[in-house]
């Protein structure tokens, strides 16, 4: 799943939430490469919409922490981009040649599009120094846009209803069936309710969201202790 560790290290393992304590409050559904690898050995997925749902993560949680065009951003894309078509093809069995293949289109097409600039009057193509930033996930201040973080909350959740391991968690739980939950959780949440509390304007902050959505599982864990529980 590492297409290649030169430009995918920042997405080898999990965000370090001490070196960016922010980015738990404004991504909903953290994942990197070792999480998939690690649920693709653990036979995880049992479709393969939802493996390349999981893989289009990695570059949704990158561009909705960082800045839009930023070097991450790209390289989160072009990464995502690689690992979809290799795993869309089932003739291909090796990744390399495809990255390659796909490398050099990019840079094929950047190249065209500086030729076309250097024919506009007034627009340069030479670079100048100017400040580059590491490839690294950059935390953001604690300030929130309102209509902004409820688009991306709702765009979000409908994602996660379309993943079919949310199906558990999109409803109440049925007190009917399990008629002992009540007994060991508290605060039930599911998805269903999060939206509706989203669409009723009823959370102040994406933070409030993110406690109802963690709470979620938190209950799941709670009530199903067994790590063997799908």
């Amino acid at each position: 799943m590492n297409p290649r560790p030169d430009i995918s290290s920042a997405f080898i393992a999990p965000v370090d939430l001490q070196a960016y304590p922010m980015y738990s409050t404004v991504v909903a559904y953290p994942t990197d490469l070792s999480t998939i690898k690690q649920r693709l050995e653990n036979r995880f997925y049992r479709r393969l919409s939802s493996l390349m749902w999981e893989v289009r993560y990695i570059e949704h949680n990158t561009r909705t922490f960082n800045e839009p065009g930023s070097p991450i951003v790209k390289t989160a894309k072009f990464i995502s981009d690689v690992l979809l078509h290799f795993i869309k093809d089932q003739t291909c069995y090796d990744i390399i040649p495809l990255y390659n293949s796909m490398k050099k289109k990019i840079l094929s097409d950047s190249e065209e599009e500086e030729e076309k600039d250097a024919d506009v009057p007034g627009i340069s193509t030479r670079k100048t120094k100017e400040y580059q930033p590491k490839r690294k996930l950059r935390n953001r201040t604690q300030s929130y846009d309102l209509q902004s973080w409820k688009k991306q909350c709702e765009e979000l959740l409908n994602l996660i209803f379309q993943c079919e391991d949310s199906e558990p968690f999109r409803q109440p739980v049925d007190l009917l069936e399990y008629s002992d939950y009540r007994a060991i959780i508290d605060t039930p949440m599911d998805f269903g309710t999060v939206i509706e509390t989203l669409e009723a304007g009823n959370y102040v902050s994406p933070i409030e969201l993110c406690k109802d959505v963690r709470l979620i599982f938190s209950n799941s864990k709670s009530y199903t202790p067994s790590k063997r529980s799908k």
